[in-house]
């Protein structure tokens, strides 16, 4: 690839130079050492110099030839340079910024002094000869580079971490954090039998969950923040950049409170002037909840609002002539204690298969695969439970796994 070199201080400019890397036939190379070098006996590194194309044995030949010509820095070199120069530590300085806007509140929950972020965060800005932040009278805000860069160094801190996490588990002292999103109804059905196996396996190991809409969780995901999801995917959401394990298809119904006026109703068309609670995933459009009324030849509802938490949903539904749409198992298990009753519409309801999202390309740490593992037994043991309430709520469940 080509280069063009700077600029010197003395005024002097600097010549082309190209360097590259390719294959060479032994016997095409000259044997005459070159710049007293050796030639490579099959890759070589060449270097392009005024026309003139020289085969060397190895960069540190190019590199040591560039430091003795009037050549002040390439871009290749000042690439180097910059990976060279930057630390974990500066990253996770910049993460501890962007999360909390300040240098002060970033050096409290690292538990470091504000001058040693200060003094991070200068020394990374001068690696990259970037302005990462901007600080304004509402705190610190990041540049466009800081934010291109804050992507990248979200992943490489936290993978960074869930890798000492493995190590100190393959050690016997297993700790550390495991990140993820779960659906509301697969909390309550399946979360605290999970819980209970892991925390035998993995006591060191403390769990983080969050809701799981994928317009909170893919972005986390992506970021590093979490360590999977478990979601309702569309192949729009997916594309190349996650990866995606059914687990289960789910069915859906309507809920309202008890006594609505539309609890005797059995059409979609009856429900049009109601207004709904939905929740709304990136790159679902066409696959929005509200797009049962246009599947069935029906205009929208007169009023649609979005709803990214299911404590909210029933309370506005519990205090309003609202509606939403519940997967089946939600509706077993929370509609008698809540005060939630369902319409039972003639029209079919899209079913959603819900399964495992992962980043591609990012392996799982051991505690993400137990966990995972855990899950599933415990799926497939309340799907042969003989109790009655469990049996109601998965009878609308069909196993992928």
């Amino acid at each position: 690839m080509g280069m063009q070199g700077n600029t010197a201080a003395t005024g002097r400019t600097s010549s082309v130079i190209a360097l590259t890397i390719a294959r060479f036939d032994p016997a095409s190379i000259p044997t005459t050492p070159l710049f007293g070098f050796e030639r490579s006996r099959s890759w070589s590194v060449c270097l392009v110099h005024e026309g003139v194309t020289y085969p060397y044995l190895d960069a540190l030949a190019i590199k040591q030839w560039l430091s003795q010509q009037p050549v002040v820095e390439t871009r290749m070199a000042q690439s180097m340079q910059m990976r060279e120069s930057i630390k974990l530590h500066q990253l996770v300085a910049l993460v501890a910024i962007a999360d909390t806007g300040s240098v002060r509140s970033a050096a409290a929950i690292l538990g470091v002094t504000a001058q040693a972020v200060a003094k991070n965060l200068r020394q990374l800005q001068e690696s990259l000869r970037m302005p990462l932040v901007l600080h304004t009278p509402a705190g610190i805000v990041l540049t466009d580079g800081g934010r291109m860069l804050l992507q990248h160094a979200r992943l490489i801190v936290g993978q960074t971490s869930r890798a000492l996490d493995d190590i100190d588990t393959l050690r016997g002292q297993p700790r550390g954090r495991l990140s993820f999103g779960l659906p509301p109804w697969m909390v309550m059905a399946f979360l605290p039998d999970t819980m209970k196996r892991f925390e035998q396996t993995l006591p060191g190991v403390a769990l983080e969950t969050f809701d799981g809409y994928l317009v909170l969780g893919l972005p986390r995901l992506r970021d590093g923040s979490i360590d999977f999801l478990i979601g309702r995917p569309t192949p729009e959401d997916l594309g190349a950049e996650f990866n995606f394990r059914p687990l289960l298809v789910a069915g859906n119904g309507v809920v309202a409170r008890q006594g609505h006026p539309a609890a005797g109703k059995h059409s979609l068309a009856d429900l049009l002037d109601y207004g709904w609670l939905l929740s709304r995933d990136p790159g679902r459009e066409a696959h929005l909840p509200a797009n049962i009324f246009t599947r069935h030849g029906l205009p929208s509802p007169r009023a649609l609002h979005y709803v990214h938490s299911l404590a909210a949903v029933i309370y506005l539904l519990q205090h309003s002539d609202r509606l939403s749409i519940f997967p089946w198992p939600l509706i077993e298990l929370c509609s008698r204690r809540q005060n939630l009753c369902v319409i039972p519409v003639q029209e079919e309801i899209e079913e959603q298969t819900i399964g495992i999202v992962t980043l591609a390309g990012r392996p799982q740490s051991v505690a993400s695969t137990c966990f995972i593992g855990y899950l599933i037994d415990t799926i497939r043991d309340v799907s042969n439970s003989d109790r009655p309430e469990t049996r109601r709520m998965m009878r609308s469940v069909e196993l992928l796994i």
